[in-house]
């Protein structure tokens, strides 16, 4: 049982490196959307003051993950499709590395945010 998940984890991770290739950050945030089977994804812009923590909205059916940046902080925001999702811990551990990951595209956003602003969705 053990191997099957340590294999299935192995597969994964190859997956999400062979959606690095992508040229733009659209096209591998929709890479992830299509692999995991999600709703929509979003990357908000954030100030520097806010959130640093993980969260789950089941009745959302949202999960958020702060992402640090070169210039700045990012949330992206998976939305799933069933709260049940919400419960995996290996789905959100991926969602995790796929958010980070994202910072390999974007360096940051401009300074004069007055609040949150969406800035890629998918």
């Amino acid at each position: 049982m053990s191997l099957e998940k340590e294999k299935r984890e192995k597969e994964r991770l190859l997956e999400l490196f062979k959606l690095l290739d992508r040229r733009t950050p659209e096209e591998y945030l929709k890479g992830i959307k299509e692999m995991y089977g999600l709703r929509a994804i979003k990357v908000l812009a954030l100030k520097d003051n806010s959130t640093e923590e993980v969260l789950a909205d089941y009745q959302k059916m949202v999960f958020s993950v702060p992402v640090k940046l070169e210039q700045g902080k990012a949330l992206v925001v998976f939305y799933v499709n069933h709260p049940a999702e919400l419960m995996d811990e290996s789905l959100k551990k991926e969602l995790i590395q796929c958010a980070k990951l994202l910072s390999l595209y974007i360096a940051g956003f401009e300074d004069n945010l007055s609040k949150e602003q969406v800035k890629i969705a998918v």
